[in-house]
């Protein structure tokens, strides 16, 4: 059997279009967006934690943390939402965290 490849919808390929059964997956790359940058340091001092103190309540790596505020890291993804959460409502995260440990 012979298929072509067409483009269609905004040049995106369906599965039969590549000449799959259905069965697997087109994976697109996520690009990351750019966005404000998250300062896991200023967010722990207007909380009025230590790093340890930080890093427990909330579930992370005291290292991880200390990397964050030193620029040897920089959070990305999930963990950027994460800290855009305890920024904002520091209440749910720690409850989150207290019922699913």
């Amino acid at each position: 059997m012979e298929f072509s490849v067409s483009m269609r919808a905004g040049g995106r390929q369906t599965p039969f279009d590549a000449g799959m059964s259905g069965n697997e997956r087109i994976v697109t790359p996520v690009r990351r967006r750019p966005g404000a940058e998250v300062d896991a340091r200023e967010i722990r001092t207007k909380l009025g934690m230590s790093q340890p103190a930080f890093a427990n309540a909330f579930g992370l790596k005291l290292a991880t943390l200390r990397d964050w505020e030193q620029g040897r890291n920089k959070p990305e993804g999930a963990t950027r939402v994460l800290l855009m959460t305890i920024a904002h409502r520091p209440d749910i995260v720690r409850e989150a965290v207290a019922a699913y440990g």
